[in-house]
């Protein structure tokens, strides 16, 4: 399998996306989340082209009810440079490649002081404007610019307003985004301007909100978070004298992002395109190859064969159905050589056996009238990710025919068995 179709499928897997401007504000915010360790760079993807590097991480989630906690897995992005123009392209590729089914935007913004607007406040929004589109016009011999604003709103999965309004933390504030394509050190005139034509909730100078929304709007199969960012400057003469504030907003705009994200999504369902990742590719080939082929000849009443003793059968009649034991805490690497299912078959006190004649036989395990399999095929699964493809494994394999009730059948003839099941059901045998 090439490398390219594993991880493309690994990142159309996970469910949100967090993207930001620039790879610098990538490289704080995977630090800030302590996610610098599961990189992947696009280098390997050719669908999406090089310049994207991708961080990976998880949020746990717990209902608003308090049930059992979910797994939302993520990743962090970004365009290779900041700019609107850049921003519209790399991130609409990246959302028609990778088609994530939540999106938020993040990352710093000049912040209007006359509203109260402090350093390193986080502003959310749903609402952005590009205050350069128009015209150009020459009246009385004077060149003029003819502004054609238009508001873009994104719905956001959940009231965006209303989570910071009933947020403890009194940094975070909502407010409209204005978006441009060039740094300003006049933003005040900007928001005195478009607080009075357009809208009082702007409150918040950048470049890219405007490009996000509107990306949002266009692909459907997207779930808007709006735009999360921290305000590292004010818009005037002292931007960027404090790379640490710099620092520090990124910082924010990450710890705001987990709790906003947490909170939207605390009881949306999402899926993880199971049925389109590597994974099932492997559930179909082994149940087909495998399990089929040998539940088909236990049917079909043909006994088994003990190995190194043709002598020997299992009848099919004893057979009462096939396990196939999940590796301990799912990690496939438990099973990368044929020494190591060797060994647990020794310990654990099974026999070898084959079932099937010529070319359809197929080499198991028995004990006690169960036939017992270790998936092998596991180790094919990506190594950055194995656990979690083998997790779906086993939720791809238990939906197969033979894994399922038949209506004359009390319980399926096969079933997945953890590797603790597995131990109770076959102790270490004495030496």
């Amino acid at each position: 399998m090439a490398i390219s179709k594993s991880k493309i499928r690994l990142l159309k897997s996970r469910p949100l996306c967090i993207i930001c401007a620039k790879p610098q504000e990538v490289q704080i915010v995977a630090r800030t989340l302590q996610i610098t360790k599961d990189h992947i760079s696009s280098s390997d993807i050719p669908e999406l082209g090089d310049g994207y590097d991708f961080y990976l991480g998880t949020f746990n989630i717990i209902s608003k009810d308090g049930g059992e906690a979910r797994s939302l897995e993520y990743y962090v992005t970004s365009p290779y440079r900041q700019g609107i123009q850049t921003f519209s392209i790399q991130a609409g590729t990246l959302f028609h490649v990778l088609r994530p089914q939540f999106a938020v935007h993040a990352g710093v913004c000049a912040g209007y002081a006359k509203e109260g607007i402090k350093l390193e406040d986080v502003i959310f929004g749903d609402m952005a404007i590009n205050y350069e589109e128009g015209k150009w016009v020459v009246e009385k011999g004077q060149k003029l610019f003819k502004p054609s604003y238009r508001t873009i709103e994104c719905r956001t999965v959940a009231s965006i307003v209303g989570f910071t309004q009933s947020s403890l933390e009194p940094t975070y504030k909502y407010g409209g985004y204005i978006s441009g394509s060039a740094v300003r050190e006049d933003a005040n005139e900007i928001f005195d301007l478009l607080r009075t034509s357009v809208s009082r909730d702007i409150c918040a100078l950048e470049m890219e909100a405007s490009a996000f929304l509107m990306l949002c709007k266009h692909h459907k199969n997207i779930k808007c978070l709006g735009v999360v960012k921290g305000v590292s400057d004010l818009g005037d003469s002292n931007k960027a004298h404090d790379p640490d504030t710099y620092k520090r907003s990124l910082q924010v705009t990450a710890s705001a992002v987990r709790e906003w994200a947490i909170y939207a999504l605390r009881n949306v369902e999402w899926n993880t395109d199971e049925d389109d990742s590597i994974v099932a590719e492997f559930v179909n080939i082994y149940y087909e190859n495998f399990v089929r082929i040998a539940l088909d000849a236990v049917g079909s009443k043909q006994d088994l064969t003990i190995a190194n003793d043709n002598q020997r059968k299992v009848q099919s009649k004893d057979v009462k159905g096939m396990k196939v034991v999940m590796p301990e805490n799912d990690d496939p690497s438990a099973y990368s050589e044929s020494g190591h299912i060797a060994k647990i078959a020794n310990d654990h006190g099974l026999e070898s056996v084959t079932i099937g004649q010529s070319n359809l036989g197929r080499g198991l395990f028995y004990k006690d009238g169960y036939l017992i399999d270790f998936p092998r095929l596991l180790n094919k699964f990506a190594h950055e990710d194995r656990i979690q493809q083998a997790k779906i494994f086993q939720k791809l394999l238990i939906r197969k025919p033979y894994f399922t009730v038949s209506s004359a059948e009390s319980t399926p003839l096969a079933a997945t068995a953890t590797w603790e099941d597995f131990v109770k059901f076959a102790p270490t045998a004495p030496n």
